[in-house]
């Protein structure tokens, strides 16, 4: 039992590709920028229902003068002359006071330039357009984190591999300068081992530069440190086989999903509704306002309250043709808008073809590879064994052990493909989430 739990534990703290995203969408700045604009944009379009509310606001001051305008107005508004103040004296040369205003004023806006109509869909459009975008940006980040998860996985294994390499290398080595001593072959078939002992242990000593690298990668990515026996191999792996669709089948779910191609077309919505908008101008705008008002002097405390309510109305009949130019330059920027989200769904549907056909033929690939790498670590042992009992030339069994280290990295490079085709394949169609 201790046995299995110890295990249980060390595959749970295993970096799996499936743990590396679920900690990238938790630590991950690049995640959490584009959650904050996503907050941000829907912030924007909520903003946009203040077209439809009223306002309702405070105001106040306090105001010390002797001039005698301001007096004469600040007792009106207080409603406190006496006979005394309509002196000369009084009226030219006012002593100094001070007054206190306050007071609510409601503002209700009724007409301007559409706004009030057209505000709810333009907040939905810029709101869903928020969202997608971010959506679009957390996909962005996620395939970057598969590609970084797929780099230390292909790098372990592509250690492993050059470590076996080595291993046979040396055996080989050690079998010519056996056979050497027994007089069965020259000391130029030592002099060959050697070297490629040597090149064999070059490749291990980049293989593991690259999967120190990879790991300081994947390490910064998560946001902790990785051990190189923390990293998951690439040959555990298990995807799901690829489901066969029509294009019709894949262009709905680039609809559907992809966040790039649904922000064009919200942001395309909402340059619509400001192109209509820019057409209302020509009319009227129409606001209300209502205040009530406390006026005070300092030094007796009396008030008076004043309430005051009205309509404005604005109408624009020249300006110079800014209006002209507004309208035009918001209608092509819609149709601009339109265009380019027609192309960009054009494009998507082509690179979601392409990354379907290559998942395609992703497995296969693995398949051939795989077959490949068995045939050839075969023939290597075969070759050593026969080299061994002096019935092969070394160059034979150098050939077969270059091809035998080929083969391991072109299996290596074919899973690792695989990983990444199917991730891609995701990211295209806008399922990466």
């Amino acid at each position: 039992m201790l046995i299995a739990a110890s295990s249980c534990s060390a595959m749970a703290e295993t970096w799996t590709l499936d743990r590396v995203l679920a900690q990238v969408r938790v630590v991950d700045p690049g995640v959490e920028a584009a959650q904050a604009q996503g907050r941000a944009g829907r912030a924007e379009g909520g903003a946009a229902w203040s077209a439809l509310l009223p306002h309702l606001r405070f105001e106040g001051g306090l105001l010390r003068t002797d001039d005698p305008a301001i007096l004469f107005s600040e007792k009106l508004w207080q409603g406190r002359f006496t006979q005394e103040d309509f002196a000369l004296d009084a009226l030219n040369y006012p002593d100094p006071e001070t007054a206190l205003q306050y007071g609510f004023v409601l503002e209700q806006p009724i007409w301007n330039r559409g706004m009030e109509f057209t505000s709810p869909s333009l907040a939905g459009h810029v709101g869903a357009a928020a969202t997608a975008n971010e959506q679009a940006r957390i996909a962005d980040h996620l395939l970057g984190a598969v590609e970084t998860w797929v780099g230390a996985a292909r790098a372990r294994d592509a250690l492993r591999a050059d470590s076996l390499a080595v291993r046979a290398s040396r055996e080989n080595w050690r079998s010519a300068v056996e056979l050497h001593t027994r007089g069965q072959v020259a000391e130029l078939d030592t002099l060959r081992a050697a070297a490629r002992f040597g090149q064999a242990e070059l490749g291990r000593l980049d293989s593991q530069k690259e999967y120190n690298v990879s790991l300081d990668r994947l390490a910064l990515l998560v946001g902790q440190p990785v051990a190189g026996t923390d990293v998951a191999g690439l040959e555990p792996l298990a995807l799901p086989p690829l489901p066969a669709q029509p294009d019709t089948a894949v262009s709905q779910l680039i609809t559907d999903y992809h966040g790039d191609l649904r922000s064009a077309e919200e942001r395309a919505e909402v340059l619509a509704i400001e192109s209509r908008r820019s057409a209302y101008a020509f009319v009227p705008s129409l606001n209300s306002r209502f205040a009530y008002t406390w006026y005070r002097p300092w030094a007796d405390g009396g008030s008076e309250d004043r309430w005051a309510a009205g309509l404005a109305l604005a109408w624009p009949l020249f300006d110079g043709g800014q209006l002209v130019r507004e309208r035009q330059m918001a209608t092509a920027r819609a149709a601009a808008a339109r265009a380019e989200a027609q192309v960009l769904r054009r494009n998507l549907m082509v690179a979601a073809t392409a990354a379907r056909a290559e998942r395609a033929i992703a497995d296969e690939r693995v398949r051939v590879t795989r077959a490949a790498s068995a045939a050839a670590t075969g023939a290597l042992h075969l070759a050593s064994a026969r080299y061994s009992a002096g019935l092969l030339p070394q160059s034979e069994l150098l050939q077969a052990e270059a091809g035998a280290a080929r083969a391991r990295q072109d299996e290596i490079d074919a899973a690792a493909g695989l990983v990444l085709a199917h991730y891609r394949y995701l990211h295209a169609i806008g399922e990466l989430r």
